[in-house]
């Protein structure tokens, strides 16, 4: 496997998806691209082709004219954290090409846990609280 140049750090929250946008060099249009986990040292680490288009959670499209493809990763968990390649399958050559690293990170969005039901009729009034942390007493609110 060739060292791709940088780390690509993707950030995704749990429940909702994260998509690897990976480019790739003129004449390559052709060949199949996929995304890959771990070390990419057996098919068992291949996790979606373009060939495949929808596996499970993964789905894939290639867009030639710009030359990316883009794999996506739907329903996002803990265990979907960690590195990935994206990969492009050169035909009778031993390696194959890894344009990219990738390190997904899944976060837990808390943004919503604590939501309430407000109820009013057409013409009635609501009264909505909103806590806030004691530091952010001085600034503004909406």
């Amino acid at each position: 496997m060739t060292d791709a140049a940088e780390i690509i750090d993707v950030f995704g929250y749990e429940g909702k998806e994260a998509n690897v946008s990976c480019s790739y060099d003129e004449g390559y249009e052709s060949y199949e691209k996929y995304l890959c986990r771990n070390d990419c040292g057996s098919n068992d680490d291949v996790l979606i082709t373009t060939t495949q288009g929808d596996k499970n959670r993964y789905s894939i499209s290639d867009d030639t004219n710009k030359r990316v493809f883009t794999a996506t990763i739907s329903n996002l968990n803990q265990n979907d954290a960690g590195k990935y390649w994206c990969g492009v399958t050169k035909s009778g050559i031993l390696k194959d090409f890894y344009p990219a690293e990738f390190e997904v990170k899944v976060e837990k969005d808390t943004c919503c846990d604590n939501s309430s039901k407000v109820q009013s009729y057409e013409g009635g009034s609501v009264s909505i609280s909103c806590p806030y942390e004691s530091q952010d007493q001085n600034n503004m609110k909406s």
